[in-house]
């Protein structure tokens, strides 16, 4: 399979291996490689390039040890790789054997560099002058950016919180029974030796077990066998100078005079103007006893520890996508059903909030996620209203999604392309990894649906009822489409879609209705009031006290609920006699017509302009039953009524005076169907000219 080949921009990350066992390591990390690019003239570097976690990685040795190589090489890469923003200086170092807040340092434990006290996470100990009979070091290294300390110590919470160490899992990507990859093995706990600081070693090159190193004077140091499957990382200063050094009593004392944790070579040349993080794998501890045998793991380990899945999925909330109440009060009973949705163990899960227009669904959504936002690590709230706009909220959602994490290619190369589409899968990406499960979507205002084969007509029918005039009827259609292909495939996370419509059952619904308890409207009331609770008020408790007066409260407002109500369920039932008759559904129509032309009949009086409505619209339905002498009655008793309510000439009336003619003609009475349309006609001249 040939290797994909990415642009120069492409790349955010430098890796920077001093030695050639540590590049090799940083090699088997990688999760793909790429294809060599093109360098410039004076690049002398030679770069490995790849991804590790969706990062674009460039990888590059040193051609010798030391700060000042490092520093060129860095500065040739920064040149190739204009874009690149954080830097991982990965190798191995020397520990010193302290105890710091995760341990006593040993062999094989990683360092990794970060602010402590006054130092930025990484010093030059051997930059300085010398004055007055000692040695005074000048100068400061840059710490490490904020990113990648944030970062690291994310990665370390998570590592406590699971069984299998994703170190230790890493370096299994190292095939170690291969010849060439045999160094990388794990030494084991009892390879591990300290000795006093002031026991040399016997002869320079020699093993201690050869060399007649006394096994009695080695420190010895509890183990524990899970120590085996679980790589300690510490954090702290490390210290970085030319010198090899290989003293224990200097060791000491700088680690003294310092604070540091780990000594190595390159770090200072890096840091001098790339904002780097330190990473290092304990081979030795900086003494006279030092070999290669921890090398190979040592690098491994270091090399090991950036390749951790990122397991900070946070965003801060933003809810510029929405206008909010300032004192809304959100309903109870409908903030704990959504809890209760999202409470589920398992699956994806979704609440459907619907309702009438302006009723508080985006509001009692806010209320959740503002309420509720220490249960999501991240809350993206996009506009449902029509396709167009929701693309357009993915793509200022790619946006935020970038600035707080700058390092996912896939999201800066979708935003880059300017191809919304690209850019809804990548969003969708992000929340589709495995460990991204905490998050909550909002889809609002999607009051335009269209589900599957389902028409488009009968859809928006049910969710708007009748348009006002065709014009608008046809931008409700334009502006239907279907939301399953925004949503996120995986199976975890929660969603909220708000809309008026009963027919998106996409989850679990929840029906917002008109406020039916008064307490609730009072509580409304009382937050715009801005006056302190009566309840509390000395005064008003005394003065009701002293009342002998006769509260109607209760019957005034239950007339009020009642008047308001009437006709109201009738009318949802009418509109879905309409929806039943557009999908063919003639007998199950039949009866939500019947059903609503008696509740209005009883409701609103059969002179009512609703009632009669109804009593047209079942004549339709029985005109398409064939049932013409029963469809004449009801469009005869509907022509009557609006006669006498809205007058001969109300376009209302004269939709049924155009029923009776397209009735008449079916039935051959021609002539009766003549006079029908010429009245049709003139009235609609004078109506609409």
């Amino acid at each position: 399979m040939p290797l994909r080949s990415l642009s120069r921009d492409a790349y955010r990350v430098g890796w920077i291996c001093p030695l050639e066992v540590e590049q090799i390591a940083a090699m088997e990390m990688l999760d793909e490689n790429h294809e060599p690019l093109p360098q410039p003239p004076g690049d002398t570097n030679i770069y490995n390039l790849g991804s590790i976690n969706h990062h674009n990685v460039v990888i590059a040795g040193l051609p010798r040890a030391g700060n000042c190589s490092a520093a060129t090489v860095v500065t040739q890469m920064r040149m190739t790789f204009p874009t690149l923003r954080y830097g991982l200086l990965v190798g191995i170092g020397g520990g010193v054997p302290t105890k710091t807040d995760w341990g006593t340092i040993r062999l094989g434990h990683v360092v990794v560099s970060e602010p402590t006290g006054v130092h930025s996470g990484a010093i030059q100990y051997d930059h300085g002058k010398a004055k007055a009979g000692h040695f005074e070091r000048k100068g400061s290294l840059a710490p490490p950016p904020t990113a990648l300390l944030n970062a690291a110590r994310e990665v370390a919470v998570q590592r406590q919180r699971v069984d299998d160490d994703p170190i230790w899992m890493n370096l299994d990507r190292i095939q170690t029974g291969r010849r060439g990859l045999r160094r990388f093995k794990y030494p084991g706990a009892a390879n591990d030796y300290l000795y006093p600081s002031s026991y040399l070693h016997g002869q320079e090159g020699v093993p201690c077990e050869k060399c007649g190193c006394d096994p009695g004077q080695r420190i010895e140091r509890p183990t524990d066998e899970e120590d085996d499957s679980f790589i300690v990382v510490h954090r702290g200063t490390i210290a970085s100078g030319e010198l090899v050094i290989k003293d224990a009593q200097k060791r000491d004392d700088r680690a003294q005079e310092h604070g540091v944790v780990c000594f190595e070579m390159e770090a200072a040349g890096a840091l001098a103007d790339f904002p780097c993080i330190v990473i290092r794998g304990i081979s030795d501890y900086c003494d006279s006893h030092k070999d290669d045998q921890w090398h190979g793991y040592a690098a491994a380990v270091a090399a090991a520890n950036p390749n951790i899945t990122p397991t900070s999925f946070e965003l801060p909330l933003n809810l510029s996508e929405t206008s909010q109440v300032a004192r809304f009060v959100a309903r109870e009973d409908q903030l704990k059903r959504i809890q209760g949705i999202f409470d589920t163990p398992a699956g994806r899960r979704i609440a459907v909030v619907h309702g009438l227009g302006g009723i508080g669904k985006t509001q009692l959504a806010i209320a959740y996620i503002r309420r509720n936002r220490s249960d999501h690590s991240a809350t993206l709230w996009l506009n449902a209203k029509d396709e167009s706009a929701l693309k357009q909220s993915f793509a200022r959602t790619a946006e935020w999604i970038q600035r707080h994490y700058p390092s996912l290619t896939y999201i800066e190369s979708a935003l880059e392309s300017r191809d919304l589409d690209m850019t809804v899968k990548a969003v969708k990406r992000w929340l589709d990894e495995p460990k991204n499960d905490r998050w909550v979507v909002v889809y609002d205002n999607y009051d335009h649906p269209i589900l599957g084969n389902q028409k488009k007509k009968s859809l928006v029918s049910a969710s708007l009822f009748e348009a006002s005039t065709k014009s608008d009827h046809d931008e409700d259609l334009a502006k239907a489409f279907d939301l399953r292909k925004f949503l996120p495939e995986t199976d975890h996370g929660a969603i909220i879609v708000t809309t008026r419509s009963s027919m998106v059952k996409l989850g679990q619904m929840i029906h917002l209705r008109k406020l039916e308890d008064i307490n609730d409207g009072l509580e409304i009331l009382a937050s715009f009031s801005r006056r302190k609770d009566l309840r509390q008020d000395p005064a008003a408790t005394n003065l009701r006290e002293k009342s002998r007066g006769y509260s109607v409260h209760n019957y005034v407002h239950s007339w009020i609920i009642h008047m308001l109500n009437q006709g109201f369920d009738e009318c949802i039932v009418n509109n879905l006699g309409v929806l039943y008759t557009d999908e063919g559904r003639l007998q199950e129509a039949q009866a939500i017509y019947e059903r609503a032309l008696e509740g209005k009949e009883k409701a609103l009086g059969r002179g009512h302009t609703s009632t009669l409505e109804t009593i047209n619209n079942l004549g339709n339905l029985y005109m398409k039953q064939g049932r013409l002498r029963e469809a004449e009655a009801m469009y005869k008793q509907a022509l009557e009524g609006k006669e006498k309510v809205l007058g001969r000439k109300h376009k209302s009336t004269l939709k049924t005076v155009n029923n009776l003619c397209i009735l008449y003609t079916g039935q051959g009475r021609l002539q009766r169907a003549e006079a029908m349309y010429k009245r049709a006609l003139e009235g609609k001249k004078k109506a609409l000219g």
